[in-house]
């Protein structure tokens, strides 16, 4: 069968293959980004893969990824923090990859730290999964305290009572009952489990924080993104690691003295655009175009190189079109227009959309091409299929071209 529900997949998936056998262009960030990744000679602070949005940024980081984790032998950890809320919840996702990830080891030797790790790991992940429980975070009196003459790390040690009894408490311990573990304890948690791990593999790891700016400004005190940074700072100190993360630029400006600028990533050109979609169709549907030559240069052009907005609308045709396509009838300019129509009509019609879309249509009459909109609900994404944000400007947004022309068809302006 053919590929159709993967040839214009928009999204970084991070398991299997997709991403490197369908990656294309770039070839001067993967060969600067090459250059200046040296895992032994890092600095203490989180590089960051920055650009604008729906440019490829994740993709081509997370392809940047799989090199050095094969170049230089390293384990690699991957969590994407795009709306997730809090800087907990990444935490938290974090911690069940790094018990995954022990519990397929099997190393030859540092039995000791391994086995210690192991019932660690599982205590952790009895606050979270398992029984009710009372915790208590035990810290000990002697600054001396390590696994091993060779291993210098210091746990956080966790103490599970279960059914409400006392936790126990020796004299040479500090004791602090909590309802489950806060931000900043499961971070010195985690930083101590890469610190044993790289210890135990003899191998340095690799992390990445894909969407870093879009976690979602919620919460109380200060914002959740600018929490989950600091907690990567930390990790950033931590010799074995090295933490990578991906964000809008104007994120990266906000911070840049504590984030390392490591490579900046541009939109794509025409003829980049059109490679990834040949590269797509070569992958998943044997070479053959869904396409006519007419309407993939209206598409490459129209979408000015924000390589994620355009597969996300290819693949909304294909699926309009599909029966017609898999018949090997190719998409012509008439259903092109048809599907713009279709979508525009839509929009016009339904009352949660209609708002922000008669702004649209009303800016494209007035012959401007960028907007302000203030509030955005969840029900009206749709236009972040027509709108791209203008640089560092808060709610400020610039139409796309083809929705532009589109507009102007629909309504004879």
């Amino acid at each position: 069968m053919p590929g159709y529900n993967k040839v214009f997949e928009h999204r970084p998936l991070t398991k299997g293959n997709f991403i490197t056998n369908t990656f294309v262009n770039r070839e001067i960030d993967i060969e600067t980004a090459r250059l200046f990744f040296e895992p032994k000679n890092q600095i203490d602070m989180v590089y960051v893969i920055h650009g604008e949005s729906r440019i490829g940024k994740s993709h081509l980081a997370i392809y940047l990824m799989s090199i050095f984790e094969k170049e230089h032998h390293m384990i690699y950890f991957y969590v994407n923090a795009n709306t997730r809320g809090y800087a907990l919840d990444i935490l938290k996702d974090l911690f069940d990859q790094v018990a995954d990830y022990v519990a397929t080891l099997t190393p030859s030797e540092h039995q000791k730290e391994f086995e210690f790790l192991k019932a660690y790991l599982n205590d952790i992940n009895n606050v979270f999964y398992g029984v009710p429980a009372k915790i208590a975070l035990k810290k000990s009196r002697d600054k001396r305290h390590t696994l091993s003459s060779s291993f210098k790390g210091r746990f956080p040690f966790i103490d599970i009572q279960l059914g409400g009894d006392q936790a126990h408490k020796n004299q040479d311990e500090i004791s602090v009952e909590l309802k489950s573990i806060p931000p900043d304890k499961l971070r010195d948690i985690l930083a101590q489990c890469f610190k044993l791990i790289s210890y135990i593999t003899h191998q340095n790891i690799l992390l990445l924080v894909d969407d870093l700016d879009l976690l979602e400004e919620i919460g109380e005190g200060e914002k959740q993104r600018d929490l989950l940074s600091n907690h990567l700072k930390y990790f950033s100190t931590i010799d074995p690691l090295t933490v990578f993360a991906t964000s809008r630029t104007h994120y990266f400006i906000e911070r840049q003295k504590e984030l390392h600028n490591f490579l900046e990533v541009s939109r794509m050109t025409s003829m980049n655009l059109e490679s990834v979609y040949q590269k797509r169709i070569s992958c998943f549907l044997n070479g053959v175009s869904i396409f006519d030559k007419h309407v993939l240069s209206k598409l490459i052009h129209g979408f000015n190189g924000y390589v994620g907005i355009f597969l996300y609308e290819c693949f909304l045709i294909l699926r309009n079109y599909v029966i017609q396509i898999n018949k090997n009838q190719i998409v012509e300019m008439s259903m092109l227009n048809e599907h713009f129509n279709r979508e525009l009509s839509s929009f016009d019609s339904n009352p949660e959309t209609k708002p922000v879309y008669d702004q649209i249509v009303n800016c494209v009459k007035n012959q401007q091409t960028e907007l302000t909109v203030d509030t955005l609900m969840p029900s009206q994404g749709f236009v972040f299929r027509m709108l791209i944000p203008k640089g560092y400007q808060q709610n400020t947004y610039v139409i796309l071209p083809i929705w532009v022309n589109a507009i102007k068809e629909y309504y004879h302006i």
